[in-house]
């Protein structure tokens, strides 16, 4: 609201200097027996394609005594100071309001009539133009004359000439200028979206926003605000400021070290960089071939499956069109080869232990039966209770043997993929 009250004030001070640098209004308020009210206006200004009210008053002792037979007499001036009288009220007709068809400009009679008097002496001009600005003036015709002029100013919404965007390099001088155009020539102002802050401010049409040595964080949305009307909103225009810098490597989001053994899957690469425009990274194995070109600002390389290709330093380019840089020892496939056994599905360990376990399980088994057949077959007692745990430890012995079993067999086909 600070910015808006600024621009109707200032709206209003430069209309008023306009009044008196097109000719002063000038009233003329002398005693006598007619004479005009006091503080009437000296400007009309309306919006165009509205009604102009242009408010005459005035009192009289005796209107049939004092008033010739034509008063009062509404006149305009054109811009070479001719009159011309747009009507009057006539003694003959009962003092009733008669345009004057012969002298009144065509402008308010055609293509339909614009022009009527109201209440005591009020002057209304509707749909207005800017063709009806100028200088009006109401006469009482009286043995001394007394005059009251007003001037009609009527404006049209401004329009502003702006560019849309605006692109600069960081730490170069800002200079946007927002034109506007009335009539009235509009007061201009410069803000920045979402402030009121004033950060310039032009008469008659026109207002240059600077900002020396601009930086990143002052890029954004600016408003350029016209009015030329205090009792009109200001028309607003939009330009977007984009501040543009070099690219700039993040190292602690990027990946810097990557331990990897040979044939392991989905490596994953990462390379963060800010910067405007964004940059593209290009991304090159330790062999310098290129593999991978990503417009962002942040870019992924995945690995599907390390090969002795991927060992070494990898360099990557990140550029926009400011500036273009390489990146080289921050990324890194390392081979860590596995042990040898590890490269093998079975080993021959793994394969020996698997057999003997296997065939301790069996001897077990085996025995449990047949002491079991020999007692009930051959002794015919029933077993003792030293006996019954001894068969079933075996049965657990040889369970948890094969249990082992199963386990090594299925790391080793893990191991195998």
């Amino acid at each position: 609201m600070g910015v808006i009250t600024v621009l109707v004030a200032a709206a209003f001070v430069f209309l008023c200097n306009t009044v008196h640098s097109v000719g002063s209004t000038e009233m003329f308020q002398t005693s006598g027996d007619g004479r005009f009210k006091p503080d009437l206006k000296s400007v009309i200004l309306v919006q165009n394609g509205t009604t102009a009210y242009f408010e005459w008053d005035y009192t009289v002792d005796n209107r049939v005594r004092d008033f010739n037979s034509l008063s009062p007499i509404w006149s305009f001036y054109n811009s070479t100071n001719h009159e011309f009288i747009i009507g009057h009220e006539n003694r003959a007709n009962a003092w009733a309001w008669e345009v004057t068809r012969d002298t009144c400009p065509p402008r308010l009679l055609y293509p339909k009539e614009r022009v009527h008097k109201t209440s005591v002496a009020t002057l209304v001009i509707t749909d207005v133009t800017t063709a009806d600005n100028g200088i009006y003036e109401c006469t009482l015709s009286l043995s001394s004359p007394k005059k009251s002029r007003m001037e009609l100013i009527v404006s049209v919404t401004p329009q502003i000439s702006l560019n849309v965007e605006l692109k600069i390099l960081e730490n170069d001088n800002l200079t946007a200028i927002c034109l506007a155009i009335g009539p009235p020539a509009p007061n201009v102002t410069w803000i920045r979206s979402g402030n009121t802050k004033e950060l310039a401010f032009g008469i008659n049409g026109s207002a240059v926003l600077k900002i020396y040595n601009i930086k990143r964080n002052q890029g954004g949305i600016y408003e350029c605000l016209a009015i030329n009307n205090p009792t009109e909103q200001p028309v607003k225009n939009q330009t977007n400021v984009i501040v543009q810098y070099c690219e700039e490597f993040n190292e602690i989001r990027s990946t810097k070290f990557v331990k990897a053994h040979i044939h392991e899957k989905n490596v994953e690469l990462k390379s963060v960089a800010d910067g405007v425009p964004v940059p593209t990274h290009v991304w090159y194995l330790p062999n310098k071939k290129m593999v991978h070109s990503e417009n962002s600002t942040e870019s992924t390389y995945t690995i599907k499956e390390v090969n002795e290709e991927h060992i070494g330093n990898w360099t990557i380019n990140i550029t926009n069109w400011i500036c273009s840089s390489y990146y080289v020892h921050r990324l890194e496939v390392i081979k860590v080869p596995p042990s040898h056994e590890e490269e093998k599905c079975f080993t021959s360990r793994a394969l020996a232990g698997i057999i003997i376990g296997a065939i301790l399980a069996v001897l077990i088994i085996v025995a449990v039966i047949a002491f079991v057949i020999y007692k009930i077959k051959f002794e015919k007692k029933p077993f003792t209770e030293v006996q019954k745990r001894g068969i079933l430890i075996g049965l657990i012995v040889a369970v948890v043997i094969i249990i082992i079993i199963i386990i090594v067999v299925a790391i080793q086909l893990n191991k195998c993929g």
